[in-house]
């Protein structure tokens, strides 16, 4: 049975956060990140990860990197102005990034995937979905066996219940079959 472990700390900076992700960030890693007026997910590849260490000022607001052994989350605190919460999840025996982190253990860690919005056909460059008016990119190959997208993910239990869920990758699937 695979433990998992989960550090995090308020009140960080976005040079701090930036820290945290450079030394948690490994190569195929993603990033789904946030603000106000959008939502990406894409990969997070060492350029990305390069100009962020010499430009913390452009760490978007809310966010995650994720990739095969951890991933680091962050989002605003409520505590004061351009301050962060920021989280480090992983199933190996992996050290707090710092003093004065808190730190909780999960019992049991489970493989699981969430399928993405919409779908994608040949001759298109994006995929779509009727009920969402812009079309949608996945930073995965398409193949035409290949048309949806969905996330690879870490479910962490704690006593029988799912107490948080971590991104392991985006990998693009067949259409499932729908039974009747």
């Amino acid at each position: 049975m695979t433990i998992g472990k989960a550090y995090w700390k308020e009140g960080l900076s976005r040079a701090e956060v930036v820290r945290v992700l450079a030394d948690h960030w490994a190569d195929g890693a993603f990033c789904q990140l946030e603000k106000v007026e959008a939502v990406k997910l894409d990969n997070a590849g060492g350029e990305w990860l390069s100009e962020l260490k010499s430009r913390p000022e452009l760490l978007w607001q809310r966010g995650r990197v994720f990739h095969s052994t951890a991933e680091v989350r962050w989002e605003p605190c409520p505590n004061g102005p351009d301050r962060f919460r920021a989280m480090l999840v992983a199933e190996d025996a992996i050290a707090p990034p710092g003093d004065g982190w808190s730190t909780h253990h999960f019992d049991e860690v489970r493989e699981n995937r969430v399928l993405l919005w919409g779908e994608r056909r040949p001759g298109d460059h994006y995929w779509r979905e009727e009920r969402i008016p812009n079309p949608l990119a996945y930073p995965v190959e398409w193949t035409e066996e290949k048309t949806m997208a969905a996330i690879e993910t870490r479910d962490y239990f704690q006593s029988g219940v799912i107490r948080l869920t971590r991104f392991v990758r985006v990998v693009s699937i067949p259409r499932p079959e729908v039974k009747p």
